[in-house]
């Protein structure tokens, strides 16, 4: 059962890719226990090789640069190359020298 349609004295049931309202009248608790959903999770292989250690993110907004090192630390995970991430690296300029 997905919800109760309260004003109709209906509720909206699914089975499987089927969805249906009916009334709640019909409707008879279950004996039956729920199996869980099995869940196929696959792997994307990367080549250590071809891993891009640099990310651009100038002219994205916050929500595309989430996404983009989101990615990009998953897929570095993914490929087992920890040495290009055992340390967070970020670019500094260097000020200009002091000639005082």
């Amino acid at each position: 059962m997905l919800q109760i349609l309260t004003h109709e004295n209906k509720a909206m049931v699914q089975s499987d890719m089927i969805k249906l309202k009916v009334d709640v009248g019909d409707l008879t608790p279950s004996t039956a226990l729920a199996k869980p959903e099995e869940t196929k999770i696959t792997f994307k292989k990367i080549d250590r090789h071809v891993m891009n250690t640099k990310l651009d993110l100038r002219g994205k907004n916050g929500e595309e640069s989430l996404f983009l090192v989101e990615k990009m630390l998953g897929d570095a995970m993914l490929s087992g190359n920890k040495t290009d991430y055992d340390r967070p690296r970020q670019r500094h300029r260097q000020a200009p020298p002091d000639h005082s």
